[in-house]
């Protein structure tokens, strides 16, 4: 026997449905799915629930994801919308549905580009059963959120619930925010169940910067830093830097004509250096030679 056949027949007897030896022979799944369609039609009929065609449904739909053949997925997929046609036909009370949490959903914060996982619960309320048939999503940030597939196109008979998974993974820091719509099968003029989405994005931490001001006192001297900031200052001159940034200023000037002293930075010739943990004013005074 295929092993999707058997992956099915495997599906329904643990939610309870029994199958005669006769379907359970069965070689090829459009076999085994056309006599359990029927024989839950009927006793769903029977019954006046819909029960057993939902429990073949959610099979049916398991096997045509795990279908390793094109004809075994085609089979499935018939018989999906066959049982669909079939609780169509025998709904007789209105289905409900309920979110829990209801009205929002909040995932919490992430750091820009790194997912985070928050799920909402589909419970079905009504007498009939509730058949979650799609979600769309939409909304300001709506491509910061993805949406699971763990409930579409399924029955969910009454009090029967579904766990819908949603991804954040937020683009941008800030406050993130998309709405979900639910489909089902609700009576008319239904648009769909809302759900509010929200999350955080936590950007990069931007550590505190401070200032640096450069004096030279004679503009026959031009003070440059690394890293760059401060471009051949020859007056006075401010940059602002991340907190802990080691510096360096180099002095420019013509050699033969004076000699510089720092004040505020460890000097070593025409350089000096600094390690900068708050606001800083360096001077840099310029002598000349006396002939």
């Amino acid at each position: 026997m295929p092993q999707t056949t058997v992956e099915y027949l495997a599906c329904i007897k643990d939610v309870g449905f029994t199958t005669s030896s006769e379907v359970s022979a069965g070689v090829t799944l459009p076999v085994v799915a056309d006599s359990t369609v029927k024989l839950a039609y009927s006793k769903s009929k029977q019954q006046d629930t819909q029960v057993a065609l939902v429990e073949v449904h959610n099979c049916l739909v398991m096997a045509e994801r795990d279908a390793t053949s094109s004809s075994d997925r085609s089979a499935a997929q018939q018989y999906s919308q066959k049982t669909t046609e079939d609780l169509n036909k025998i709904i007789t009370e209105p289905p409900g549905i309920e979110l829990d949490p209801a009205g929002s959903l909040n995932c919490g914060q992430a750091d820009v580009g790194t997912p985070v996982q928050c799920q909402v619960t589909i419970k079905s309320t009504g007498a009939g059963a509730l058949h979650i048939t799609s979600t769309e999503m939409g909304g300001t940030n709506n491509g910061d959120f993805t949406v699971g597939h763990d409930c579409t196109d399924k029955w969910l008979n009454s009090n029967q619930s579904c766990v819908l998974s949603v991804q954040f993974t937020p683009s941008e820091s800030g406050d993130r925010s998309a709405t979900l719509v639910i489909h089902q099968n609700l009576p008319a003029p239904d648009l769909g169940t809302p759900l509010e989405l929200t999350g955080t994005g936590n950007g990069p931490t931007q550590p505190p910067q401070h200032s640096l001001i450069v004096n030279v006192d004679n503009p026959a001297v031009a003070v440059t830093s690394d890293p760059s900031g401060i471009t051949g200052c020859t007056s006075s001159c401010q940059q602002s830097f991340d907190d802990g940034t080691d510096i360096t200023l180099t002095a420019s000037y013509d050699h033969s004509g004076g000699q510089i002293t720092w004040n505020g930075c460890t000097p070593s010739g025409d350089t000096c250096t600094l390690h900068l943990v708050g606001d800083t004013t360096v001077t840099v005074s310029f002598a000349p030679i006396v002939q």
